[in-house]
């Protein structure tokens, strides 16, 4: 009976720690808080990149949402923890790109994960890149 409770035990145990092992590789939610939308029409395009050799010309995951209010979260599910970097334009005539003036200047409002400045150009991937080590990570992208 004593091998019995010993067993049950130590699988109980084994249980437990696999499932904190699985629990602490789980994928998470990325919720993006994208504020300062000044006019209401158009779409949010938004895209997530997952290494800096993708940055701003292959994206990981992309959505596209209708521009309703003066701020929206975009949610992201089932991404694998990690390093990320987000852009996000405001394409305010639904025409799907960035317009930019002869100069290649955005006409249309844009932003970026931890907000770096883009006073001469866009930032690197290391500007704009953060962690995902948690379950629900929210980040917030002024345009």
């Amino acid at each position: 009976m004593r091998t019995l409770s010993i067993i049950l035990l130590s699988s109980l145990i084994l249980l437990f720690s696999k499932e904190n092992l699985t629990s602490n590789s789980q994928n998470a939610t990325l919720e993006i808080r994208v504020t300062n939308i000044k006019k209401l029409k158009g779409n949010l395009m938004v895209a997530v990149f997952d290494a800096e050799s993708k940055f701003l010309k292959d994206y990981s995951f992309a959505k596209r949402k209708k521009v309703s209010a003066k701020e929206h979260i975009l949610v992201f599910e089932d991404l694998p923890q990690g390093t990320y970097a987000v852009s996000i334009f405001h394409d305010e005539n639904s025409n799907n790109k960035l317009d930019s003036n002869f100069l290649g200047i955005p006409k249309e409002p844009y932003g970026f994960s931890n907000n770096p400045s883009t006073l001469f150009g866009p930032p690197s991937y290391e500007k704009a890149a953060f962690k995902i080590d948690e379950a629900i990570k929210t980040i917030t992208v002024e345009l």
